[in-house]
């Protein structure tokens, strides 16, 4: 097949939900472009069960790892690809699926002006590719509000300096993510 696909790993949600990463591949010299058609035989889906998540039909040439991700509730995700005239490939997630690796924040500096107390943050993504962590249980600066301007994309590597906290002087901020 042109195009393949295979399963990276699986972080787990704090609402229970679970967010597979995918891989794909494209061994042709060029873009290649899958929808699923009935009439070609051309098939392009991301579901569990009854559910199906949106899929990106634009494949750019070359191994892209972790550009896919879907989040699901239980059971299986299966991603079917396949382009008309071309072999199946599948890809398969759940519960068991390897789990992504931890993002962990970082406290780069802390400072005090005007009497407002400046925290720079940052983080350390050990996966090889951006993993996404909405805003919640799992992403969140405490005490006061749960989102107060850090980022949701972690990209990979070590990123310090990404946001300043500010906060009141009688407060200190704990930094908590997935």
């Amino acid at each position: 097949s042109q195009v393949s696909v295979e399963p990276v790993c699986v972080a787990q949600n704090s609402d229970g939900s679970l967010t597979a990463y995918f891989t794909y591949n494209n061994v042709s010299d060029s873009e290649v472009v899958i929808q699923t058609d009935s009439a070609s035989g051309a098939l392009n889906e991301i579901a569990s069960g009854a559910d199906h998540f949106p899929s990106p039909s634009r494949f750019e040439k070359g191994k892209h790892l972790g550009a896919v991700s879907a989040t699901f509730h239980g059971g299986a995700l299966v991603w079917r690809l396949k382009a008309a005239g071309r072999d199946l490939s599948e890809a398969r997630v759940d519960a068991a699926t390897a789990a992504c690796k931890r993002v962990k924040p970082i406290g780069a500096c802390a400072t005090i002006v005007s009497g407002k107390r400046l925290a720079l943050i940052g983080y350390q993504n050990p996966n090889s590719f951006p993993i996404t962590i909405p805003i919640g249980a799992l992403n969140k600066l405490s005490p006061g509000d749960a989102d107060r301007g850090q980022p949701q994309r972690f990209m990979p590597g070590e990123n310090l300096g990404v946001a300043v906290i500010a906060r009141s002087e009688e407060h200190t901020s704990e930094l908590q993510s997935h």
